[in-house]
């Protein structure tokens, strides 16, 4: 069995309303505040997630599934770095929200596609 991966997971509360705070964490300029790099967020089902940051490289990903106003997850990697998930959880409390971020590495395996199906 392999050895599982690393995974790393923060739960905030914060005095706004759950659907500010959806607003600030899908809308691209708003995220980037927070981030602290230049963050787009296409917010829907394939949709394209990018952050660059100064001296940093590009990482891209794409939106593997949106719950509108509650939950979105990405997966995401620089184009020489290992893939990981992303996954912003909002749940309204009654003096604000609850955010849980999840972020895990995901295996990745280098496939040799065979001539005859390149």
């Amino acid at each position: 069995m392999k050895d599982p991966l690393p995974k790393v997971e923060r739960t905030v509360h914060l005095s706004v309303s759950s659907a500010d705070l959806w607003q600030h964490l899908v809308d691209g300029e708003l995220a980037s505040l927070w981030v602290g790099g230049a963050m787009t967020i296409d917010p829907r089902l394939n949709g394209k997630v990018t952050l660059r940051t100064e001296g940093a490289r590009e990482i891209f990903g794409t939106v593997e599934e949106i719950i509108n106003g509650s939950s979105i997850t990405w997966t995401w990697r620089t184009a020489e770095g290992e893939p990981t998930q992303v996954t912003l959880r909002i749940e309204g409390v009654n003096d604000g929200s609850r955010l849980t971020v999840t972020e895990e590495m995901l295996r990745y395996e280098i496939v040799i596609v065979p001539p005859t199906f390149a």
